[in-house]
């Protein structure tokens, strides 16, 4: 488990004002990120765990559980982000 809160990417930065195309791909342990079609980012064996939440469930927190399943959440850190166009596609 990485301990880190903020992981660094291969990805460059962009103006507030222009438009990426993002994707992340998750088959099954692996996940990449990739910005504007390239790999910026990957990692496997994601589970569960980190010392940053309250007021959890421990029959569902339960920390070095690997995730099977899951919720899709958008975000940005530190900045206001627009999203436009999310597609979601299950992968065979």
């Amino acid at each position: 488990m990485d301990p880190r809160h903020c992981i660094n990417s291969s990805s460059n930065t962009y103006p507030w004002n222009e438009w990426v195309q993002a994707e992340l791909i998750v088959q099954d342990s692996l996940v990449t990120h990739k910005v504007n079609g390239e790999i910026v980012l990957t990692y496997t064996k994601t589970q569960i765990g980190g010392g940053t939440t309250n007021g959890y469930n421990p029959e569902i927190k339960q920390d070095g559980k690997m995730l099977t399943e899951g919720y899709i959440g958008l975000q940005a850190e530190g900045q206001g982000v627009l999203f436009r166009e999310i597609k979601i596609k299950r992968l065979k």
